[in-house]
């Protein structure tokens, strides 16, 4: 059996996220031994490109004990929205279907433009938040809850990128939050929403009964962003679902569905 490597990367400017460091950028991969150190360079790269030279930038590579999880990517929705109410139209309809209250989806959209973390920081993971009151769950509250572990395979990237390309949607931020939502719902969470932490607009929201909705212009201007998991501990228990985000290895792979409506 062909051993597998997880390599994860994050970068922040002037110090490290756990000392109040901006976070620039973060990927992950999992790949076999004779692609690591390229994959090592690679990820490098990327944090060196941002624009912004990191103050810390961190890759590690660390062997997986267990053989991956292999699970299928969720059906994709591009949405045409032309602007940012088009766009919280359309999330608060299909997050509404999962039973988010309107008020609560307000309130996710203040936080995410405010800032997640109780100072108004942006976190490096993503808040937990009860399905139905809003309440924030997990105790890591200047970072969050991270999707870590996980890659597409090799035969399910190209089968997503090319599906994807040949969709128009050629960003590579797609092909990464596809893969985070993919997990996300897959491990227990209810539904998510996102916005990037920076200034790309793009956002989207995540449910299992819709898959991966992504809405141009979602992201107000000046916003901070971040992600937010919707989870019903009655359904799913924390304890089991921060396993199954932050450490249990899983290979995205299968046909992709791109949707042209909802």
């Amino acid at each position: 059996m062909t051993e597998l490597w997880n390599i994860r990367m994050r970068a922040s400017e002037e110090k490290p996220h756990e000392q109040g460091g901006r976070h620039i950028a973060g990927a992950e991969r999992i790949v076999s031994g004779e692609q690591v150190s390229h994959t090592v360079a690679e990820l490098t790269a990327r944090a060196l490109s941002r624009g912004t030279i990191p103050g810390f930038l961190q890759v590690t590579s660390e062997r997986l004990a267990d053989s991956p999880m292999r699970i299928p990517p969720l059906p994709i929705t591009s949405c045409t929205c032309t602007n940012t109410a088009e766009a919280a139209a359309i999330a608060r309809d299909v997050l509404a279907q999962s039973g988010i209250t309107e008020p609560i989806f307000q309130f996710a959209l203040a936080k995410l433009g405010s800032g997640l973390g109780d100072d108004g920081s942006t976190l490096r993971g993503a808040a937990l938040w009860h399905w139905q009151s809003g309440a924030r769950l997990d105790t890591q509250f200047s970072r969050g809850v991270r999707v870590s572990t996980f890659d597409y395979s090799a035969a399910g990237r190209d089968m997503a990128q090319n599906t994807l390309n040949s969709a128009g949607l050629t960003h590579f931020r797609t092909m990464e939050a596809l893969a985070v939502a993919t997990k996300t719902l897959w491990a227990g969470a209810v539904a998510e929403i996102c916005w990037s932490d920076d200034d790309y607009p793009t956002g989207y929201v995540a449910t299992r009964k819709h898959g991966y909705v992504r809405l141009p212009h979602f992201k107000k201007s000046g916003s901070k962003g971040g992600r937010i998991f919707f989870v019903d501990p009655d359904q799913c228990p924390l304890g089991e679902l921060s396993e199954r985000l932050e450490r249990t290895p899983v290979l995205i792979e299968g046909p992709l569905r791109i949707n042209t409506s909802l």
